[in-house]
C-alpha cells in the first residue's frame, strides 16, 4: 500500500472510531418542553424524553439534590415525617447529566403530550385518576432474575390483577437501585402491576435489628418513599429464617410499612410457610396478626420435601396443600391468602434414607421423559405423576410438577375461594403453560376435563413401564 493510501486509511479509521465513541451523543434529538411560562432545552431517543434533573422540582412533588455525581429526589411523606432520599439514575448527554423524564415524569407531577412534528413537549399539572375498586382475583409472578418478556406467553388479563415481584435484594441495600427502567416499562405497558420481593438474606442475627425502632422508621419510609418515585404499586416481602421470640417483632414492622404504604396509596404482601413446628420457618410468623396490616398473605405451597431431606417425596402435593390451607384459613381471610404454587420439582438419586436431590425446572421434563425409560403412575392422594427408574445403578424418582398437578392444586383456589395464586418462578415453565393454569383458574372445566382423559391414556400406556422398573 503506497504511503497516501495508508495516511487515508488511518483517517478514515479515526472517523470510524469517533462515531463509535460519539454515537450515543448523536442518537439524541433536541426537543423543547414548555411547563407554563418555562421553557427548557431537552433529548428525545427512542421515545425516551430526557430533562436536566432540576426541571423535575417544577412538578412541585420532589426537591431533586446532588450528592457528589449522585442526584436524589427527597420525597414529602407527610406534615410529620422526615423527607427521604432516593436516587434517580442519571444518563449522560453531552456531557452533562439528565434524567428519563418519561419514566419519571407522572411520579415527579408532570403529564405532557409530545408534537413530533414541532419537537416539543407541552407538559402540564398530573391529575391522579381515581383508582378503580381492587379485582377480586389476583395472579402474582416472582421474577428473580429480572428476565419477564412481554413479547412471550403469559396470563391474560382476564386471569385478575396481573403482579410482578422482581427480586429487589436485602432490606440492608434498599438504596441500591437494581431494577433497570426500561424493565420497570415494557411490564407497565403490558399492564402488569408491580410489586419488587425484598427480603431479609435469611439472616436471623441481622433481621433482630428490627427491635430498632428508629430504624424501623427509617426503613419503611425509604421502602414507601422508593415505592413512590419508581411508581411501584407496592411490595412484596419475604423475610425468613427468622427467630421464633421475635414473631411479634416482625409483625408490628409490618404494621407500620403497611400504614406508611397504604397511606400512599400502596400495596403489601408478606410471603409465609405453611404451618410447621419449626421455630425459624414457620413458627415465626403471626399469620393472624399479619392478617390486619397487609393485603395479602402468599402461602410458599412447596418444597414439602426440602432439597436437604434424605428421603425422597413430592414437593407439593395437593393433599399437603389441601390439608395446610384449611389450617392457614383459621388465621387468615380466605380474601387475603394467595396460594403460591411450584414450577419445578425435584429429581432423587439413592436409597431411602441416603438420597439426594437436584431441582428440576418443568421445562426440562420433556427432555427428562425422552432420555430416559422412566415408569410413571398417577398418585392419587398426591395427584401428580410419580417417575422412577434406573440410571448408572442408582434408582431415581420423581414426583412432576406440569399441567395436570397444577390444575389440580389450582382446584384448591377455588374450593376455598382464595384471593388468588402465585408461581416460583419465572423462567422455569413451559410456554403453553399459562393458558393451561388460566383455563383451570377461570374454572373451564371442559379443558381440564379433556386433558384428564388424554392423561388417563398415558397412565395406561407407562404402567408396564413401572412394573419392569420395580
Amino acid at each position: 500500500m503506497k504511503t497516501g493510501g495508508v495516511f487515508m486509511f488511518k483517517i478514515l479509521f479515526a472517523g470510524l472510531l469517533f462515531l463509535i465513541f460519539t454515537q450515543n451523543i448523536y442518537a439524541f434529538t433536541k426537543v423543547n418542553v414548555k411547563y407554563k411560562e418555562v421553557s427548557e432545552t431537552a433529548y428525545e431517543e427512542g421515545e425516551q424524553i430526557f430533562t436536566r434533573p432540576y426541571f423535575l422540582e417544577k412538578g412541585n412533588q420532589w426537591k431533586i439534590i446532588e450528592n457528589g455525581k449522585k442526584i436524589y429526589a427527597k420525597v414529602n411523606l407527610g406534615i410529620h415525617e422526615d423527607p427521604v432520599d432516593v436516587e434517580l439514575p442519571l444518563t449522560e448527554i453531552r456531557g452533562k447529566p439528565y434524567i428519563n423524564f418519561t419514566f419519571f415524569s407522572k411520579q415527579a407531577g408532570f403529564e405532557y403530550i409530545f408534537d413530533r412534528k414541532k419537537m416539543e413537549i407541552c407538559a402540564k399539572e398530573y391529575k391522579a385518576e381515581e383508582k378503580s375498586q381492587k379485582n377480586k382475583r389476583i395472579i402474582l409472578m416472582w421474577d428473580p432474575d429480572l428476565i419477564f418478556d412481554t413479547s412471550k406467553n403469559y396470563f391474560t388479563e382476564h386471569v385478575g390483577e396481573r403482579f410482578l415481584a422482581p427480586t429487589w435484594g436485602g432490606y440492608k441495600d434498599m438504596k441500591e437501585i437494581p431494577l433497570s427502567l426500561s424493565y420497570l416499562q415494557e411490564a407497565k405497558r403490558a399492564g402488569m402491576k408491580i410489586t419488587p420481593l425484598l427480603h431479609n438474606d435469611f439472616d436471623l442475627q441481622e433481621t433482630k435489628k428490627l427491635h430498632d425502632s428508629g430504624a424501623v422508621q427509617n426503613l419503611a419510609r425509604q421502602i414507601t418513599a422508593t415505592a413512590l418515585v419508581y411508581d411501584f404499586d407496592g411490595w412484596n416481602l419475604d423475610f425468613e429464617n427468622m427467630d421464633e421470640a421475635d414473631k411479634f417483632l416482625y409483625t408490628k414492622f409490618i404494621k407500620t410499612v403497611s400504614e406508611k404504604l397504604h397511606m400512599h396509596g400502596k400495596e403489601i404482601s408478606v410471603d409465609i410457610t405453611v404451618n410447621s413446628n419449626s421455630p425459624n420457618w414457620s413458627l415465626c410468623y403471626d399469620r393472624k396478626g399479619m392478617a390486619a396490616y397487609v393485603d395479602y398473605e402468599v402461602i410458599m405451597g412447596y418444597d414439602q420435601t426440602p432439597g436437604g431431606s434424605r428421603y425422597s417425596g413430592p414437593v407439593s402435593s395437593y393433599s399437603w396443600l389441601k390439608h395446610h390451607i384449611a389450617m392457614l384459613l383459621k388465621q387468615v381471610p380466605n380474601n387475603k391468602l394467595v396460594l403460591g404454587l411450584p414450577f419445578y420439582t425435584r429429581i432423587w438419586t439413592g436409597k431411602e434414607g441416603q438420597a439426594a436431590s437436584s431441582v428440576l425446572m418443568m421445562k426440562q421434563i420433556k427432555s427428562l421423559l425422552g432420555q430416559n425409560n422412566i415408569g410413571l403412575f398417577w398418585n392419587p392422594e398426591d395427584r401428580q405423576y410419580v417417575g422412577i427408574w434406573e440410571e448408572n445403578g442408582q434408582t431415581r424418582k420423581v414426583w412432576f410438577e406440569e399441567r395436570r398437578s397444577l390444575q389440580e392444586k389450582v382446584s384448591l383456589a377455588h374450593d376455598y375461594k382464595l384471593a388468588g395464586l402465585a408461581f416460583w418462578r419465572y423462567g422455569f415453565e413451559t410456554e403453553d403453560i399459562y393458558n393451561q393454569i388460566e383455563g383451570a383458574f377461570l374454572n373451564k372445566k371442559d379443558e381440564s376435563v379433556r386433558y384428564k382423559n388424554r392423561s388417563e391414556d398415558i397412565l395406561i400406556k407407562f404402567r408396564e413401564r413401572l412394573k419392569r422398573a420395580q
